[in-house]
């Protein structure tokens, strides 16, 4: 009885993962309309670090909703203001760790979809906390 108490008390933990870091090395891939000029956007490799736990991936404050196939990790949040709506979308490769950022605009209140977006590409690697 004392095992049977003791493994009902460990499957949460074992069924809990822990939380998935994403270190990922980013660059600018394109833009069009008013993104298309790179004059003022830093089109430089940078890294930024996404964290998942249940099924949202955070990063600096901001989280995306996730959903995910054999392929993908598809990730989603919107941001708006009073004219317009920016959704924002996260595909991580579950297969090669190769990461596609885009923001499209979207005009309020007839939600027409502007020709202003942007993406960005980058390769992605898991790290964890425990390291042994």
């Amino acid at each position: 009885m004392k095992k049977l108490l003791l493994l009902l008390l460990l499957i949460p933990n074992l069924v809990m993962g822990e939380p998935i870091a994403f270190v990922c090395d980013i660059k600018w891939d394109y833009g069009t309309g008013i993104y298309a000029d790179t004059k003022f956007i830093n089109t430089d490799e940078f890294r930024e670090v996404y964290i998942l736990e249940n099924h949202v991936l955070k990063k600096d404050g901001h989280e995306y909703r996730c959903t995910k196939d054999d392929a993908f990790l598809n990730c989603l949040a919107s941001f708006e203001d009073e004219t317009t709506f920016y959704p924002q979308t996260i595909s991580i490769d579950r297969i090669s760790l190769s990461l596609k950022f885009k923001r499209d605009i979207f005009l309020k209140p007839s939600m027409e979809r502007a020709n202003d977006f942007f993406q960005y590409k980058g390769r992605c690697r898991i790290e964890t906390k425990k390291q042994f």
